[in-house]
């Protein structure tokens, strides 16, 4: 009888809580029109996720067990969250969504930006390789001797996002639809900038983390904005799971 209560008065008490949360983000400005593509403007920074602190330490303890964020992984060590043994630092929003835009995008070219060991890239490769669809990495980090992998499919390029000049080369002329997916944290604004102009309408772009993350999310607002209609957030990823139900708030977009 004891768990029965138990039970229904959690229920009650985080659906109290999350009726909250979904009344506090329209107060905050939040608009759903229904349409699949909406406006950055009529999106805010909230979300109907339980995002609290022990939430974020959990996550990142998944993901870096007993390392401090950034440190490489030793030869004995099988990381908590990898892919063929090989660190794959993604949230567990995006191990699901990215798959899913992947498969409906069929994207010829993927840039990204930071590539720690290259557990993403060889987890984005070979599900790519399972789509049937022969689409090239090019994955830039400012150390790529951390690097672990080896795919014909994959390159990855040492890059300085405090020097956007360094991410030029010939992957720019790469094939289209692209997708663009900013994980390095640094110099934000300055770096979506730089690759704006190649972007094509159709392309996809994934700014990570802006969840938590609030000066690259300032970031990510400043350049959507900047550049009117040519951007929308895709709610068929950043809501799928409540509205921004990701780690990557409004970080989903296509551009038009």
């Amino acid at each position: 009888m004891r768990g029965v209560i138990t039970r229904k008065a959690f229920t009650a008490i985080d659906t109290l809580v999350s009726s909250g949360r979904a009344a506090t983000r329209k107060v905050l400005g939040a608009q759903q029109n229904g349409q699949r593509f909406a406006d950055f403007a009529d999106r805010t920074w909230a979300t109907d996720i339980a995002l609290s602190r022990q939430m974020l330490r959990r996550n990142q303890a998944a993901k870096w067990g007993d390392l401090l964020w950034g440190e490489d992984w030793a030869d004995d060590q099988e990381p908590l969250i990898h892919w063929k043994g090989v660190p794959n630092i993604k949230d567990p929003y995006d191990l699901a969504l990215v798959p899913l835009l992947l498969d409906e995008l069929k994207p010829a070219t993927v840039l990204e930006l930071g590539s720690y060991m290259g557990g993403s890239a060889l987890w984005m490769v070979d599900l790519l390789e399972d789509f049937g669809v022969e689409s090239q990495i090019v994955s830039f980090d400012i150390d790529i001797s951390r690097v672990v992998v080896g795919h014909p499919r994959i390159q990855f390029v040492q890059a300085d996002c405090m020097k956007p000049d360094t991410f030029n080369g010939p992957w720019l002329d790469l094939p289209h639809p692209w997708l663009l997916i900013e994980d390095a944290h640094v110099n934000t604004h300055a770096m979506l900038e730089h690759f704006h102009p190649h972007l094509r309408p159709g392309d996809y772009l994934i700014v990570e983390d802006t969840a938590f993350m609030i000066d690259k999310y300032q970031d990510l607002e400043r350049f959507v904005t900047s550049h009117g209609n040519d951007y929308k957030v895709d709610t068929r990823f950043t809501d799928l799971w409540g509205y921004n139900g990701t780690f990557s708030f409004n970080g989903y977009l296509r551009r038009m």
